[in-house]
């Protein structure tokens, strides 16, 4: 279904909320905003205040999403698409994935990361 204008401003602010939450994800993971909390708060937190294993996934996966965060929204896309086809077991297809993304940007730790996990 087509809906005209209001599908170009919907696409536009779905790009201009992600491009915040990307900035945001990046300043909490490199430290770079003192007022949010860090990567410290998070492992401190999972270590010593998780009243429950839900609250322990929860602080988990935003971990992981941290990690995983990247400027470069294709290259976030990319990571999303590779670890997608590992967990579906196209190994060969996710190492190809990783390999490009470090490639592209040797700096993206956690595309390292996977490529050393589809080894």
């Amino acid at each position: 279904e087509d809906l005209g204008e209001d599908e170009t401003t919907l696409i536009a602010t779905v790009r201009n909320l992600r491009k915040i939450l990307t900035e945001c994800l990046l300043e909490i993971r490199d430290g770079d905003n003192p007022d949010l909390f860090t990567m410290d708060d998070l492992f401190c937190h999972l270590q010593f205040g998780a009243n429950n294993v839900e609250d322990a996934v929860v602080i988990q996966d935003l971990i992981k999403e941290l990690w995983k965060e990247s400027s470069n929204v294709d290259l976030r896309s990319r990571i999303d698409n590779g670890i997608a086809d590992l967990l579906d077991g196209k190994h060969e297809s996710a190492l190809d994935t990783f390999s490009t993304i470090v490639t592209s940007d040797p700096l993206y730790g956690e595309a390292w990361n996977k490529k050393a996990t589809v080894h």
